[in-house]
């Protein structure tokens, strides 16, 4: 993360306090995390749309792993390593990336939806880094398949049915969600909307995968 900017008031102070300071997660307190990644997740018109969201977090493991507390390398602007670690927890970064890539001129003059769908994507789009940081999930250096394969895989066990129970609903924003999150659509979307879209993902996330894939994040033992 940045140096001169790792703070995020939206965030409810206590739950990262809480996060920090708590052993193994109660029923509670996933409860507790899920409540703050939706309250922070923004509203759409379509019930659908609703129900993608509430299940892309319906596992516990994935809310788990968005609040799992952990030391990170603290990167200057240039994102170079500066040797020291911060405490933080993943979902205070992706929710700060999702604000950047809703407000970047690339997508200001798209409409209100496609905007809330680019916050969407950068939400979720590294919910497989994430998840690859618990034990039980983690990439094995030297297994027999790459890097990319496994986090394709964690990225198909959070958001392939939640996408495929989208599709019944809403085929024009489950493609471009689809497309956007790496995942092959039988339905064409609009291909300047896509590249103005991922662009604005891809940059808000750069400091997110510079940190998770570049370096190698330390779980706080809990």
């Amino acid at each position: 993360m940045n140096a001169d900017n790792h703070k995020d008031n939206r965030i409810a102070p206590e739950l990262v306090r809480h996060a920090s300071q708590c052993g193994k997660w109660s029923m509670e307190e996933i409860g507790k995390f899920r409540s703050e990644l939706l309250r922070n997740c923004l509203q759409f018109d379509h019930p659908a749309m609703t129900r993608f969201v509430s299940s892309c977090f319906e596992s516990d493991v994935t809310v788990g792993a968005y609040f799992e507390p952990m030391y990170l390398p603290v990167l200057t602007r240039d994102r170079v390593l500066t040797g020291k670690t911060i405490k933080t927890i993943p979902f205070t970064h992706a929710v700060r990336a999702a604000g950047a890539a809703k407000e970047m001129a690339l997508i200001s003059c798209d409409t209100e939806h496609q905007k809330r769908l680019a916050f969407l994507v950068t939400l979720l789009a590294p919910a497989s880094l994430f998840l690859n940081v618990l034990a039980a999930h983690r990439y094995v250096a030297g297994a027999s398949k790459p890097l990319n394969q496994h986090l394709g895989e964690l990225r198909s066990q959070i958001l392939l049915k939640p996408l495929q129970e989208l599709f019944k609903w809403d085929r024009e924003s489950a493609a471009l969600l689809a497309t956007l999150l790496g995942f092959t659509s039988s339905i064409s979307v609009d291909q300047k909307l896509f590249s103005r879209m991922e662009a604005a993902s891809c940059l808000a996330t750069l400091s997110i995968k510079a940190i998770w894939r570049a370096t190698d994040p330390k779980p706080i033992s809990r």
